[in-house]
């Protein structure tokens, strides 16, 4: 039995033991049931233009970023700009995902994209090779003395370079004390295959079998790369669809170990609906449930707008619960007013890589604005109404549930929808608004060509900051503007990117 001493790296093991390209060889040995499809598409991420320093982070905290680093006589292949490398970044944090489940690492963005910073050493590639199984450290040595290193992240450099001992290295605390890990593009180990080449082992690999080295271990006085803070834990925070019957949909926030949903629907006569569970609680890894609520309350445009109250306001109709099987799948059961049934659902992905949610962390130099947005932070003020945003790209779909025109709080509920709003200026996002009728919550089937989409006005979102803003809306000729928070009700809170 090892202690893993080697844990404040072991993010070496697990980007190396992935192919670095999206190109598979076909004479890999897969586990049965693993085997890649042959005609499935392959997913290649966009990337940025190059950079030879850390740009600002999307997030704060730790988190590991990507490098690409040549040896002074090294060839040039571009992988940092052409996606190459932020595919196989992909490829490693969705087998970390399959194998823990549900954890993957912070990997550091810069506008939602992998950030990938370039690097060409002082020495040739014979030079390195020469130090044997200290490449890596003379790597680190000096990426450090170029003040590159930051400690309060780690390093996973793709050299395109070669060796003669290995196909990567990590540093092995407290012997060999470090922040990178490093895979040997063009490694030649000793009575081994060439790193790029074929693998003669079983794939997908597995991580720590039996958990007995350094992961989720129990070891008593060794260090859980299971407790790692480079590690994020899954957020399902965002919007779900089912894929076939576009016309409602799911807003999820994930704070702590409780869900906040709002389902926008429709009635049994075809006019819009909205319902929330404002307290799904998870009953085991990765299953939710609570209570469903209708409710009724002041109109859209009253001023002021006096927040709605338990059990005045609310009527329970039913429950709601999730049960996912990974980060962007799941099945969505329901109860509303007798009526009970299960559908597949899965997060909306409308423009190019999506969003990735971890649960902990806070915003950074360019935040992400995915999130439920109330009247105040703590949801005291105007209770009753508030924004579901996703933001993917520099595209807001935002659902606004509110309520119907009228006097008095007993008004019914009304869902608009933002599907498009465009990035116009820094932090300024803007589209139309429509409403939406179509068949019944429980129809079988539920037919989309029967959803019908109105306009009836505008939608701004002007951004102070990562966590406040303005919602300016104009809607059958009413126009107002209400400043709107990210809603906040446990810890930690979801960080997207």
């Amino acid at each position: 039995m090892i202690c893993p001493r080697f844990w404040s790296l072991v993010a070496a093991c697990c980007f190396g033991s992935l192919p670095a390209f999206a190109e598979v060889p076909l004479r890999w040995q897969w586990a049965p049931g693993h085997e890649p499809s042959p005609i499935a598409p392959k997913t290649v991420v966009a990337a940025l233009p190059r950079s030879n320093a850390d740009r600002l982070d999307d997030a704060t905290g730790p988190q590991l970023h990507l490098m690409y680093v040549l040896p002074s006589d090294g060839v040039d292949e571009q992988v940092d700009t052409s996606g190459r490398i932020g595919t196989s970044a992909l490829a490693f944090n969705r087998w970390l995902l399959d194998q823990t489940p549900g954890r993957s690492f912070r990997i550091d963005t810069y506008q939602g994209l992998p950030d990938i910073s370039f690097y060409r050493l002082s020495r040739t590639d014979a030079q390195l090779r020469a130090t044997g199984a200290y490449v890596r450290t003379e790597i680190e040595n000096e990426l450090r003395s170029a003040g590159l290193i930051r400690n309060d992240k780690l390093y996973a450099v793709y050299y395109g370079g070669s060796s003669n001992y290995s196909c990567g290295g990590g540093a092995y605390p407290p012997s060999v004390p470090g922040n990178v890990g490093a895979m040997y593009l063009h490694g030649e180990p000793p009575g081994s295959p060439r790193c790029d080449g074929d693998a003669p082992w079983l794939l997908p690999p597995r991580l720590d079998i039996g958990h007995d080295d350094y992961y989720r271990h129990a070891i008593p006085g060794c260090l859980d790369f299971a407790a790692s803070p480079y590690l994020g834990q899954d957020s399902y925070q965002g919007l779900w669809l089912k894929g076939d019957e576009s016309g409602w949909g799911v807003n999820i926030t994930h704070q702590g170990t409780t869900l906040f949903a709002t389902w926008f629907t429709y009635d049994t006569d075809g006019s819009g609906m909205w319902l929330v569970a404002s307290s799904v609680a998870q009953t085991s890894t990765g299953n939710f449930s609570g209570t469903l609520y209708r409710t009724v309350g002041p109109a859209f445009s009253a001023n002021p707008f006096n927040s709605i109250t338990f059990p005045a306001n609310y009527t329970t109709v039913g429950t709601l619960s999730f049960s996912f099987t990974d980060a962007n799948a799941g099945t969505m059961s329901y109860t509303v007013n007798g009526v009970s049934q299960t559908k597949a659902i899965q997060r909306f992905i409308y423009a190019s890589g999506g969003t990735t949610c971890t649960l902990g962390g806070t915003q950074g130099a360019s935040p992400n604005y995915q999130d439920l947005w109330l009247r105040s932070a703590n949801g005291t003020t105007e209770a009753g109404w508030g924004v579901n945003i996703a933001h993917q790209g520099d595209i807001l779909f935002a659902t606004w549930f509110t309520y119907l025109p009228g006097s008095g709080s007993t008004n019914k509920g009304m869902w608009l929808v933002m599907s498009n709003g465009n990035k116009t200026a820094p932090g300024v996002y803007a589209g139309a608004l429509q409403t939406t009728t179509g068949p019944a919550f429980n129809a079988v089937p539920f037919n989309p060509n029967s959803v019908t989409r109105t306009t009836v006005g505008t939608a701004t979102f002007t951004f102070t900051d990562a966590n406040n803003g303005t919602f300016s809306y104009t809607v059958n000729g009413t126009t107002q503007s209400r400043p709107i928070a990210r809603y906040v009700y446990s810890s930690p809170v979801t960080v997207c990117q």
